[in-house]
């Protein structure tokens, strides 16, 4: 499995580590954890936190370069191409469909994910057809968009992760982590959180007693 650890402005080449052993996709972690010492709302909270640092580190790239999580059209996509490790890190699975914002000199090239006509509430306002009404639709046509669609799934796979512990604890962190997702779920991209702001923010309102978990488990 490979992991990038850096960025070359001269190239664009990503640079990435060497194979890592995994221990599950996402998707099936709860079959392995299940019943174990691990299956509990520490656990869960801390992979919420993990899937948020894979995207800060995405889209923090470099200064102007963001990626954008392009194999994301549904929940079950997410979950199968991220994988925890035996140290209980997330890891993204492949880097095949990454595409690039750039953001240089004040203007930004934005992109688009797939020529597919995208639908569903899982997918963003802005990665959907805006003239469904009275235009078939044509991915030539189709407005480009920037990482913040990546943001706007964060509260879907946060909601996920946590039905899984069946804890009341698990139920208290989405309460407190409301505000923040009705801001990831703003139908205006600009008006979202950058991901990099999103770990303090949780933390911020959870309480410092949560920094634990970001630091291991």
């Amino acid at each position: 499995m490979l992991q990038p650890i850096g960025y070359c402005t001269e190239t664009g080449i990503v640079v990435f580590t060497a194979d890592k052993p995994l221990l599950a996709p996402l998707s099936d972690v709860y079959e392995v954890v299940r019943g174990g010492r691990c299956d509990n709302y520490l656990f869960w909270f801390k992979m919420c936190v993990e899937y948020v640092r894979i995207l800060a580190r995405l889209h923090s790239a470099s200064a102007a370069r963001s990626y954008v999580l392009c194999n994301s059209h549904t929940l079950q996509q997410i979950l199968d191409q991220i994988f925890v490790t035996p140290e209980f890190r997330l890891v993204l699975g492949g880097y095949d469909n990454l595409p690039i914002v750039v953001n240089e000199k004040g203007r930004e090239e934005r992109i688009r994910c797939s020529d597919d006509n995208l639908v569903g509430p899982f997918v963003s306002p802005e990665q959907q057809w805006p003239f469904a009404r009275y235009k078939v639709f044509n991915p030539r046509e189709q407005p480009p968009y920037n990482e913040k669609a990546d943001i706007w799934k964060v509260p879907d796979i946060t909601r996920s992760l946590l039905a899984r512990c069946g804890s009341n604890r698990c139920r208290e962190i989405l309460h407190y982590l409301t505000a923040t997702h009705v801001r990831c779920k703003s139908k205006v991209p600009q008006q979202r959180p950058n991901a990099n702001e999103l770990v303090p923010r949780i933390f911020k309102r959870l309480g410092n007693r949560w920094r634990a978990t970001a630091a291991g488990y």
